[in-house]
């Protein structure tokens, strides 16, 4: 027996909204522990402390400096007179690779191989 296809279908979306439903309170969550974070930290410094106690869990301040570019332009030239390639991520931006693929005429890219991502789209009849 075939299934109805346009029944699958209707589920799939049903519980699409479900996980949306979800999705938004765990964002409202996340909001607020967010603040629940940068209340606790705003009072620490107040205090002049870096770690407490409570009964469950110890809470400690710790800074990481992170990179955030202000010029490609510089970085990129950094980059090349440096040799310094490990600076970037091992990925590679679909749209560039594509444009670059289409101005060679579709002629492959040494190193990349491709496979082709299947997905279902999903839209709510009006």
């Amino acid at each position: 027996m075939a299934a109805n296809l346009g029944a699958l279908a209707d589920a799939i979306y049903s519980k699409g909204e479900e996980v949306s439903q979800a999705n938004a309170k765990v964002k409202e969550l996340e909001t607020e522990k967010r603040a629940l974070e940068e209340r606790l930290l705003n009072e620490m410094r107040e205090a002049g402390t870096d770690i407490v106690r409570g009964a469950t869990v110890t809470v400690s301040i710790s800074e990481t400096v992170r990179p955030q570019l202000a010029d490609w332009g510089d970085f990129e030239r950094f980059v090349l007179r440096k040799k310094a390639l490990q600076l970037f991520e091992r990925r590679i931006s679909s749209k560039a690779y594509n444009e670059l693929k289409d101005s060679q005429g579709g002629k492959a890219v040494p190193g990349v191989t491709e496979f082709v991502q299947t997905r279902l789209n999903i839209r709510r009849v009006a």
